[in-house]
């Protein structure tokens, strides 16, 4: 039997370096909802319990809405209002997730196109591991920047790019963030809490294709992408 998990889902950013006045996630993809794409892999998952869909609250009505206009299976989404910062968001998700749970998947609702295998090589190393992260190898060379005068160069077979989803034991993470809280330490994400807390935190190869959307050549590409893979599967 598959390991059971919730899915925190992060919806709670804006749409400001998209160059739009609304959510970015709530920016359409066809018909639907950039957000939707990502709901619905965790939602057809059987081993995904339940989505903690963390959102802002001016945007609650709204997505409601949509979840009720596209028969989404409302019994196995939260709602859930977030936070000033995105280790906020996190936090307030985190208290929802079921008592009996024990992994935790967070991924961020502006990645609209992970893919149903990668989150299946994710699961696999979350329970041999305790914690997982996706990732892909940089393909540019990386510099340490300060005052505008490089620093360092980084070994470039060592850096890798983060993505989501990562996958974590309950508990690890509980105590990753309890330990941020009282360093009053904010991460860039959940692993780097979970490498400050002491606990392995291990990699697999994602997607190119798992890029997040934030900028307007990036919601450009999204829109390319999404119109090419309705006509493949047309």
């Amino acid at each position: 039997m598959k390991a059971a998990y919730e899915c925190i889902l992060l919806g709670a950013g804006s749409g400001k370096r998209v160059g739009k006045s609304i959510n970015k996630i709530l920016l359409p993809l066809g018909k639907k909802p950039l957000y939707m794409q990502a709901l619905t892999v965790f939602l057809e998952d059987e081993a995904c319990r339940k989505i903690i869909f963390v959102i802002r609250s001016e945007d609650k009505e709204l997505i409601e809405s949509d979840l009720t206009e596209w028969a989404v299976a409302n019994e196995k989404v939260e709602l859930v209002v977030g936070g000033l910062e995105r280790q906020d968001s996190v936090r307030n998700g985190l208290s929802k997730v079921s008592a009996t749970i024990q992994y935790v998947v967070v991924h961020d609702a502006a990645r609209p196109f992970i893919d149903r295998n990668s989150v299946e090589a994710l699961k696999l190393k979350m329970v041999e591991t305790g914690a997982v992260t996706l990732g892909v190898p940089v393909k540019d060379t990386i510099k340490i920047v300060k005052e505008g005068l490089v620093v360092r160069t980084c070994y470039r077979p060592e850096v890798w790019q983060i993505q989501t989803p990562q996958a974590f034991k309950k508990e690890w993470l509980q105590r990753a963030f309890a330990k941020a809280e009282k360093d009053r330490f904010l991460a860039n994400e959940e692993g780097e809490l979970l490498e400050r807390a002491g606990y392995p935190l291990a990699v697999i190869k994602g997607t190119d294709q798992n890029f997040k959307v934030t900028t307007v050549n990036d919601y450009v590409i999204a829109k390319g992408m999404y119109n090419e893979f309705e006509k493949e599967n047309k």
